[in-house]
């Protein structure tokens, strides 16, 4: 379901969106700073004829070191995942790859 409809992008905005992301911001990053979903993101960069970066970009493994402190200190995946640069399933994938158990995701408000 979706919650809100993509809001659309004035050409200034898709060319500093293109900027930061050529800058090394991530998708998923530039997806909250734009509020629209990362494959609209994507889209923009596409038409903008830049070639993507990996969608999932690996963690090395000290920082897979923090991410399991960080989690077992109560940050979420989301907060790990903006922290790092990578999606929250990137840093789930990562805690599970290290045998941590994940903790089930917190109530959200119904509509």
């Amino acid at each position: 379901m979706l919650t809100q409809p993509n809001r659309k992008l004035s050409p200034a905005e898709i060319d500093e969106l293109v900027s930061a992301y050529e800058a090394g911001t991530a998708i998923a990053h530039l997806s909250s700073r734009f509020g629209m979903h990362r494959q609209t993101v994507r889209f923009h960069l596409k038409r903008r004829g830049i070639t993507l970066r990996f969608s999932t970009r690996l963690l090395e493994s000290a920082q897979i070191d923090e991410v399991v402190q960080r989690y077992a200190d109560g940050s979420s995946t989301a907060e790990l995942g903006q922290r790092f640069g990578v999606s929250a399933d990137t840093i789930r994938r990562a805690l599970r790859g290290r045998g941590v158990r994940l903790r089930p995701p917190p109530d959200r408000p119904r509509p």
